[in-house]
Formats: C-alpha cells, sequence, structure tokens
C-alpha cells in the first residue's frame, strides 16, 4: 500500500486535488493499518481538497494534530469513517477546526464521553457545514450540541449513531437562534 500512495504522489503531486482510496479489510494486514504509514506518502499532496479513506485504520491522535493537520491545509472535505480501535476523541476536534480550516465537510467516527462534557473553552468561528460520526452514539445530548457549536457555529447537517439526529436538532434549533439574537438568552 505504501509503494502505492509513493507512487500516486511521484505521478500527480502537484496536480490531484481529489483522492479516493477503498481497500477491504481482508486486503490489507494489520501491520499496515498504522495511521502514519498509510497518510504519509500522502502528506506530499499540498493542493488536495478531498480525501475519502475507506479501510481499516488505527488512529493515532499525535499524527492527527502533527501531521495530519498541517499538510492539507486546503481540504474540505475529509472523509474516514472506519476507524479501528477507539474512535476520534471528542477533544481533538478542535484540533481538526484549527488545523483545516477550510473544511466543510467531516466524516470520522468521533466519541463523547458518557457524562458530562464542557463546553470549548473558546468560540471558534469554523465554517464546517456537515459533521458526521459513523457507528457512534451520543448520550448527554444538549452538551454535545453546545460543544459542538462552540467550535462548528454553521453547523447545519449532523449525522451518526443513536442521538446524532437530536444533537442536529438541538444545534438548529436552539444554539444556533439563541447565537443570533443574544437578547433571547
Amino acid at each position: 500500500m505504501r509503494v502505492f500512495h509513493v507512487d500516486l504522489l511521484s505521478r500527480f503531486g502537484s496536480s490531484m486535488r481529489e483522492i479516493s482510496l477503498t481497500y477491504p479489510g481482508w486486503s490489507i494486514g494489520r501491520a499496515c493499518w498504522d495511521t502514519y504509514g498509510i497518510f504519509e506518502p500522502l502528506f506530499g499532496l499540498k493542493p488536495l481538497k478531498k480525501l475519502h479513506y475507506t479501510g481499516e485504520v488505527a488512529f493515532d491522535r499525535n499524527i492527527l494534530e502533527r501531521r495530519l493537520a498541517t499538510s492539507w491545509p486546503g481540504v474540505g472535505a475529509l472523509s474516514i469513517p472506519c476507524i479501528v480501535g477507539p474512535a476520534l476523541p471528542y477533544d481533538a476536534l478542535p484540533v481538526i477546526a484549527l488545523g483545516f480550516p477550510r473544511l466543510t465537510d467531516l466524516t470520522m467516527p468521533v466519541v463523547f464521553p458518557e457524562s458530562y462534557v464542557l463546553p470549548h473553552e473558546q468560540i471558534l468561528q469554523h465554517g464546517l457545514r456537515k459533521c458526521s460520526s459513523p457507528e457512534t452514539s451520543v448520550e448527554w445530548l444538549t452538551c454535545t450540541a453546545r460543544y459542538l457549536d462552540h467550535i462548528f457555529p454553521f453547523l447545519m447537517r449532523v449525522e451518526g449513531g443513536s442521538g446524532w439526529d437530536q444533537v442536529e436538532q438541538i444545534i438548529l434549533e436552539a444554539c444556533q437562534p439563541i447565537r443570533r439574537h443574544p437578547r433571547h438568552r
């Protein structure tokens, strides 16, 4: 897989704007699930606007913070719907917001704790419009909605497993109207 990714970079590195890679779970061995090993050859795709990766990947938060979030600042759509092991922790979302300033569509399993979630301390004005957290559920609906609204105030669509439709409803029908009209608080 790494050789293929290096070849992609050598052939299309300066012109590739979109890439969609699909690797069935049976086609790659466990040793190839490493985040760095999968994405490192693709870091050179600077003009990348859209990345969709379907396959087994064991997500490493350090790689997210140090490389993914700095390698493709122009990415508008990032889709990594399947993660082996724990999903991305909710507190990595501000890192995504800061590292991907043009991101409008995010698909990645994000897990929120089963207890109260403090809202992000600062309101970010990130332009994310759609957030999808496949294969995850959410318990603390209002806290989750408030957290997301503080980071992504322009969200129009929120998807995922159990509870995410209610989070979307809270964001669209409560958080955003209150923010637009502060005297109604």
